[in-house]
């Protein structure tokens, strides 16, 4: 496999899917009023919506999310806190 292709794959696997975003808060605060804040925060952070979003363009929606403060500030620090570890997971097995 070329390392284009290699390169596509690893920036497919850091994606995370809007769903997943929504997921954390409707725990909290129910689904419709999850999917209204994301949506307005991927607004916000000058992104288009799509169904999923890199690694950096979670952060951007993250750091919009996290000027909520409270609980909202939270969830945002856990989501960028997964996507980290998927990261180094990832990676770790493809140098293995």
């Amino acid at each position: 496999m070329c390392n284009f292709l290699k390169r596509e794959k690893w920036c497919k696997m850091l994606e995370i899917q809007k769903s997943d975003i929504i997921g954390a808060y409707a725990l909290n605060v129910g689904v419709a009023a999850a999917k209204e804040l994301i949506e307005g925060k991927i607004s916000e952070a000058n992104l288009e919506d799509k169904e999923s979003y890199t690694r950096v363009e979670t952060a951007r929606i993250c750091g919009e999310l996290m000027r909520e403060g409270s609980l909202i500030k939270i969830v945002a620090q856990n989501l960028l806190a997964q996507l980290e570890q998927r990261k180094v997971s990832r990676h770790r097995k493809i140098t293995y």
